[in-house]
């Protein structure tokens, strides 16, 4: 397959080449034959009448010209209908059709007698009878002008081009699947499954420039957030709660920034600490989970839902669409009694009587919760809280131990 498009390349530069005027116009007397294609449309061979200059063509200034040649063209539906190619099989009746140069892919060596009055539609039809006869007598195709023989083209492009050409037709009739009976089915398996690569190539490169257009506005409404949020000003330099923020990567930052700065933590002991965060690390969905009994836990908690709730209504307003209740949906409480306890002393299997949870997603949350609160504790020195990075530091020694943080359970 890609030996065949290669070849297919080369033949177009070999073409351009047949194509330039010097080359090609001494060779377009009436009675040529030459074989013609347009996008969609193949005409086959055809014979020239005539060809005059037009012009020049717009950008490169080089000279125009167009060819009127004998072709076999269908039955028009309505008249004044532009000409089409006689399909294959079908009756034709032979017309004179102006065409461009370039459209021309093939010279032959033939020449045909033209009558000199070609109006009568039966002197149409002789020409046409001898053009089926030649095509008869060349069952292998009807033999070209050689582009060096016989139109002397001598670039050395055009050579290096031609030697190409010869290597790799070598190779070609070399390849295995060269005899190949089922070759053309095989290669059209293979030109189909190219069209879909290529199709496939080009509709990610338009969903790549679609999500650039939609990142850009969200990113535009997530600075807006930020900027009502206090994170940045108005030039978008960062600010204290920014450099707060970029400390935590583990949990939401928004959320976890709001709760420092509003002194949510301050208060609070370090097992409760640990407990609230874990909201932040713990995102499994638990079904008949019990609820939430501890009074040192729900006001914690409901803090934690009026932030999230005020950062998603702040996220609505900067046009950066958000569902209010997932969102403070994604705050899980349902660790929070297990973390508390854990913090506080409790034994592995006695916190795992707790919760319906599997031991593994216990161990899971307690990992993470624990790397949470070590960002936690480089937030609090980014604002000089040496009491807050006292609260967390304790917190993390808390839940930093037993078979929890073992280095291998089988120990």
């Amino acid at each position: 397959f890609n030996l065949r498009q290669q070849l297919a390349k080369l033949q177009k530069t070999i073409v351009s080449y047949i194509h330039k005027p010097r080359y090609i116009l001494s060779f377009l007397q009436p009675g040529r034959l030459i074989q013609v294609k347009h996008n969609e449309d193949n005409w086959g061979w055809g014979v020239v009448v005539n060809f005059q200059k037009k012009g020049k063509q717009e950008g490169s200034g080089d000279p125009q010209y167009v060819i009127e040649g004998l072709f076999s063209c269908a039955t028009p539906i309505q008249p004044n209908m532009p000409p089409k190619p006689c399909p294959a099989g079908a009756k034709g009746e032979f017309q004179i059709v102006p065409l461009m140069l370039h459209l021309v892919t093939g010279v032959s060596a033939v020449r045909l007698y033209l009558p000199k009055n070609l109006v009568p539609l039966e002197n149409r039809e002789s020409v046409g009878k001898s053009l089926r006869e030649v095509q008869k007598r060349f069952p292998d195709g009807v033999p070209l002008l050689d582009p060096v023989e016989d139109m002397k083209i001598k670039e050395g492009a055009f050579e290096e081009t031609v030697r190409k050409i010869e290597t790799l037709e070598h190779r070609l009739y070399k390849h295995p699947l060269h005899n190949d009976p089922k070759l053309e089915e095989t290669y059209e398996l293979c030109e189909k499954k190219n069209n879909l690569a290529i199709r496939c190539r080009d509709t990610k490169q338009e969903l790549r420039d679609a999500r650039t257009v939609l990142q850009l506005d969200e990113l535009k409404s997530r600075k807006r957030v930020l900027r009502r949020l206090g994170y940045c000003n108005n030039a978008d330099v960062i600010e204290t709660k920014g450099r707060v923020a970029c400390e935590i990567s583990t949990g939401q930052e928004l959320a976890l920034a709001e709760l420092i700065f509003n002194g949510s933590f301050n208060d609070l002991d370090p097992a409760v600490i640990a407990a609230v965060l874990s909201c932040f690390v713990f995102e499994e969905g638990v079904k008949d989970a019990p609820e939430l009994t501890k009074e040192s836990l729900k006001g914690p908690y409901r803090q934690v839902q009026e932030v999230a709730r005020r950062i998603a209504q702040v996220e609505n307003e900067c046009k950066l669409e958000t569902n209010v209740e997932e969102y403070v949906g994604k705050f899980k409480w349902e660790l929070m009694e297990v973390t508390h306890a854990w913090a506080s002393g409790a034994k592995f299997h006695d916190i795992c009587k707790m919760t319906p949870v599997f031991e593994g997603s216990i161990i899971r949350v307690m990992r993470r919760l624990e790397e949470l609160i070590r960002q936690m504790i480089n937030a609090a020195k980014a604002i000089g809280n040496n009491d807050l990075e006292n609260k967390f530091s304790d917190a993390s020694l808390a839940i930093k131990r037993d078979i929890v943080f073992a280095a291998s359970l089988y120990l």
